[in-house]
């Protein structure tokens, strides 16, 4: 029982961290290809 916790908890800083690096990676879109320069 204590490893299904342990498991949940990895898995919860997992996504936490996937989104922490997908609102990065937007970010760095937005600084490199700004919504307004469609080119």
């Amino acid at each position: 029982m204590e490893y299904l916790l342990i498991e949940k908890r990895a898995w919860l800083e997992i996504q936490t961290e996937a989104k922490r690096l997908n609102e990065r990676m937007k970010k760095t879109e937005q600084y490199f290809f700004p919504a307004g320069d469609s080119g």
